[in-house]
Formats: C-alpha cells, sequence, structure tokens
C-alpha cells in the first residue's frame, strides 16, 4: 500500500482519461443501472423495514427542524424571520438540499466496507457501490423535492420553465457526491475514524450554509469563503430555480470552477479507488 500511496503522489490524474482503464471504468458504471437500481432498493428497504415507523423515520428529522426554526424564529425572536410565505420556501428549500448532501455522503462513504461481502468477489464492479447509496438517498430527495414543489404551490408560487433547473443542480450534486464518496470509501476501510469525521464537518457545513440566514448579510470580502463550501452551491442553486427564477448562467465563473473541481475529485477518486482496491480483502 505504501508504493501506491508514493505512486499516487507522483501521478497527474488528468492524465487517467486516456487509459483503458479509466474507460472501462466510465463503462462498467453506464451499463449497470440494473445492478445499481436493484441494489439501491435493497439498501433502502433494509434501512427501514426493521423499525416500528418505517418510512416515516424519512420525513420526521426534517419536518421536526423546520417546526423548530419556525418557532425560534417567529415567536422566539418575534417574527425576525420575516413572513411565514417567504421563510417556510426558503428554509424547506434549504434543509431539503442539506440533508440530501449529508445522508447521501454519509453512506457512500461507507459503501466499501458496508457492502465488503460483494467487496471480495474478485468480478464484482465494487465501482457502482458509492452510486448505489447515493440513489437510495436520492429517492427519498425526490419525495422531498416534491413535497417543497408542493409547498410552493399552496403558497401561490407560479411554476415556471426555471424549475426544471433543479435537475441540472440535481445531477451535478450526485456527480459530485460521487466523486467524492469514491474517495471517502477507499480510504474508509483503512481510516475508520473517517466515519466520524464526517458528521461533524457536515454539522459545520449547516451552519456555515445559508440555510436559514441569508448570504446577502456575509461582507463581500467574506463571500469567498461561502463559495468554497459545495453545499452553498446547490442550497443557491435550488433557491435560484424554484424561488427566484434566476438562469444557470447568473454566475458561470462559479459554476465553471465547480464542475472543473468536480471532474478532478472524479479522477482522483477512481485513481485511489483503483489503487487501493488489491488491500481491500484484507482490511474488511
Amino acid at each position: 500500500m505504501s508504493n501506491f500511496l508514493s505512486s499516487l503522489s507522483r501521478s497527474q490524474p488528468v492524465h487517467a482519461i486516456f487509459s483503458p482503464a479509466f474507460l472501462q471504468y466510465c463503462r462498467n458504471l453506464c451499463s449497470s443501472p440494473r445492478l445499481i437500481w436493484d441494489l439501491s432498493k435493497r439498501d433502502l428497504q433494509k434501512s427501514y423495514i426493521q423499525s416500528s415507523f418505517g418510512m416515516l423515520w424519512v420525513f420526521l428529522d426534517p419536518i421536526i427542524m423546520l417546526g423548530l426554526l419556525l418557532f425560534v424564529f417567529t415567536v422566539g425572536l418575534r417574527g425576525s424571520a420575516g413572513p411565514l410565505t417567504e421563510f417556510i420556501p426558503y428554509v424547506f428549500s434549504g434543509l431539503v438540499t442539506y440533508y440530501f448532501f449529508t445522508e447521501a455522503l454519509k453512506q457512500a462513504s461507507s459503501s466499501i466496507s458496508s457492502y465488503s461481502f460483494l467487496v471480495k468477489k474478485v468480478n464484482f464492479k465494487i465501482e457502482v457501490l458509492p452510486l448505489v447509496r447515493i440513489v437510495s438517498s436520492l429517492l427519498i430527495h425526490l419525495v422531498f423535492i416534491g413535497l417543497l414543489a408542493m409547498i410552493l404551490l399552496w403558497m401561490g408560487v407560479t411554476p415556471n420553465l426555471y424549475w426544471f433547473q433543479i435537475f441540472y443542480y440535481l445531477g451535478l450534486q450526485v456527480f459530485f457526491l460521487f466523486a467524492v464518496g469514491t474517495i471517502f470509501s477507499s480510504i474508509e476501510p483503512f481510516f475508520k475514524d473517517l466515519k466520524k469525521i464526517i458528521p461533524i464537518v457536515t454539522r459545520l457545513m449547516f451552519w456555515f450554509t445559508p440555510i436559514f440566514w441569508h448570504a446577502d448579510r456575509v461582507p463581500e470580502k467574506y463571500k469567498i469563503f461561502l463559495q468554497i463550501n459545495p453545499l452553498y452551491f446547490f442550497v443557491e442553486g435550488y433557491r435560484n430555480s424554484l424561488l427566484y427564477s434566476k438562469p444557470l448562467t447568473s454566475d458561470p465563473t462559479l459554476e465553471i470552477a465547480f464542475i472543473s473541481i468536480s471532474i478532478l475529485l472524479f479522477l482522483v477518486g477512481y485513481k485511489i479507488q483503483t489503487g487501493l482496491r488489491p488491500y481491500f480483502a484484507e482490511q474488511l
């Protein structure tokens, strides 16, 4: 493994796109939709079938959080959140994004350890495992997107074509989570503390993301710290699509930078996973 780490430090991930192994890696991802779907459904059922309330637990956490925030900002702070017709869509759109991001990242980061019995099979396509955990979280997220759309309609928001932009941000989010999840899931069998670190980092991201406060309150010179937060990119993307009707080109520099970083992380994830694969069996 030390030989792999030293070779990784000298390698350039961008060159990986020209290798036949990388093309096969991409083909394995694109040619396995049935496998990903079946494992995702099984993963979702296994997570909730043994609890008394089943899938109800999926909805309780964000709904309770929204209720607490409503109480704090409308009663405790005496209406400092502004009108409920503005506050509820604003906060709920942020919460919906946050819960998907954090749950999918947590699940994808432990995917190789969780499916150790499959990883030990010589011919199994382990590259699909982070995507399996993300898709199982995505199924729940789509329900929440539908719930958010119904809330907006109930509050009198008129649907428009900008609403469809949410699927663009959703696709980018899945790609980014897959890239990061591949890196983390490959490292996690060798560094078990990672599963303890991720929840701490995501909780910090919650408070440093404008979920229930406005980014406009941050001085211009500190905005860079918001923009390097990937969760900020997705939360604002959802709101720009559903609440503000802003086009994708409203901040092209940030858009291009984020896509470029996501592609680079995807290549790094490929390099790390394929390099560490021979060592997984002895660690799991």
